[in-house]
């Protein structure tokens, strides 16, 4: 696992949009929100590198403007 500061300020980021993902969808019942940002919150434990989790976090980042559920 790198530990670049590059990488720790993208978990940092990304895992504070996932927990705003994450209470928005809880708040307005909207599944897709949530699971994502549930994603955003534990994509920088399991991403092996930073590109991965760049992509990941992009599709994740994404998905609920897509689907509206």
């Amino acid at each position: 696992m790198d530990l670049s500061t590059g990488t720790l300020m993208a978990h940092i980021i990304l895992g504070s949009i996932g927990m705003g993902y994450f209470i928005y969808g809880r708040k307005e019942g909207r599944f897709v929100a949530m699971a994502c940002g549930g994603g955003l919150m534990l994509m920088p434990y399991l991403a092996p590198n930073t590109l991965v989790l760049l992509l990941a976090s992009a599709i994740l980042l994404w998905a609920p403007f897509r689907w509206r559920l």
